[in-house]
């Protein structure tokens, strides 16, 4: 019983890990800052990977011609223990 209890002690860092990114996507809901920082950030195009430094990322990426949905914040969540 100890590998599962280490099991779940192990998913349960990870839904707070989640939950942590969650919330601050809904927070970004909220205030209509999804595909807008008020300072300048990395956005990568999960599509392509490339990377874009701004305030927004562009409205198609250049390099693969996806929208905008693609992008997000490059590097921002580094560590769960923040």
């Amino acid at each position: 019983f100890k590998d599962i209890a280490k099991t779940f002690e192990l998913i349960s860092e990870i839904e707070n890990y989640h939950m942590k990114v969650f919330n601050e996507y809904a927070k970004n809901i909220d205030k209509n800052e999804i595909f807008r920082k008020a300072e300048k950030v990395n956005w990568i195009c999960r599509k392509c990977g490339n990377i874009v430094y701004g305030t927004n990322p562009p409205a198609e990426c250049p390099v693969c011609h996806h929208d905008i949905g693609y992008f997000e914040v490059f590097c921002k969540y580094k560590s769960i223990e923040n």
